[in-house]
């Protein structure tokens, strides 16, 4: 994340905005889930989280944790802009056919022989790789299933979980 760029909001119960960068700082307000708000000010660290400034365009500014990198409540948006290899990643559900770049931040997606978390990993791809959607989807171990076909991968992935894509279609 950085100053003057778009973040979602990814915590399940939203995240509480405060006046200063501490939990024990004025409550201020809350934003939901999937709140899209524009970085104002930070990081900066206190309270063993990292605060990032968040403005919603709607009056409410203050300070934000991010969470933890287990469970991020702050992300950058990623479900829309330039696409890697050209065109234009678009925020909507992955459809069969679609082309798909990895959004995952700095994680990598493990790509799987099988549909479901217990799929022998067959690559790691990094944010940016893109792929073609081959087949699915597969529901399974609490996650949407795709068959991606890749210059030399062939596997299944997960989309993403809520407030947090990791497969994002692009669009011409």
């Amino acid at each position: 994340m950085a100053v003057g760029k778009s973040a979602r909001v990814s915590a399940s119960g939203g995240v509480n905005v405060r006046e200063k960068a501490t939990t024990a700082s004025k409550l201020l307000g809350k934003l939901d889930p999937g709140v899209i708000v524009t970085i104002s000010a930070g990081p900066t660290t206190a309270d063993d989280y990292t605060w990032w400034q968040v403005d919603n365009g709607k009056g409410l500014v203050g300070w934000v944790a991010a969470g933890t990198r287990d469970d991020p409540w702050l992300q950058p948006e990623t479900g829309s802009g330039a696409a890697a290899g050209g065109g234009k990643l678009v925020n909507r559900s992955v459809r069969l056919g679609d082309r798909v770049q990895v959004t995952t931040d700095d994680r990598v997606l493990t790509v799987r022989e099988t549909a479901g978390k217990d799929g022998l990993a067959v690559a790691r791809a990094v944010p940016g790789t893109q792929f073609t959607v081959r087949g699915g989807p597969v529901r399974q171990d609490g996650y949407l299933w795709w068959q991606l076909e890749g210059e030399q991968v062939r596997g299944w992935a997960a989309e993403g979980e809520e407030g947090d894509r990791w497969l994002t279609p692009v669009e011409p």
